[in-house]
């Protein structure tokens, strides 16, 4: 009895985090955002996504483990793809990631290419998209 109620649990819990995920990201209004260039939902998508990871690897940068996360729920987008990504690759300051994303939509592929901010306090925000 009690290995069915962990199973149990455990097929609950996978299916609550892949509902959980595409909620997160919102997968059909961030296409529909990023081909229409709506650059303010855009940023509230994916700050939404940054700010809402919990960092859990004490050994990684808290910044670069959210940039991580975003990157897989990305890749959870049926019509996104991310190409390429760095990680404070931009000597600015304060320092940029970027992330290179393909989005298909309606048979055609757009190249879209989003800039990450970093602060002092390991905290990662949408800065620009081209």
């Amino acid at each position: 009895m009690n290995l069915l109620m962990v199973i149990s649990f455990f097929l609950y819990s996978c299916e609550k985090d892949n509902i959980n995920l595409d909620q997160t990201i919102g997968c059909d209004k961030l296409t529909t955002a990023l081909v229409n260039n709506e650059d303010e939902k855009i940023e509230a998508i994916i700050n939404q996504v940054l700010h809402s990871y919990e960092p859990h690897n004490p050994n990684i940068p808290d910044d670069k483990e959210r940039l991580e996360a975003l990157i897989k729920k990305l890749d959870l987008c049926p019509n996104i793809k991310v190409t390429d990504s760095c990680y404070a690759c931009m000597e600015s300051l304060p320092p940029q990631s970027g992330l290179n994303l393909e989005i298909t939509f309606n048979g055609s592929v757009l190249n879209k290419y989003i800039y990450l901010k970093h602060d002092n306090e390991n905290n990662l925000s949408f800065s620009i998209i081209y």
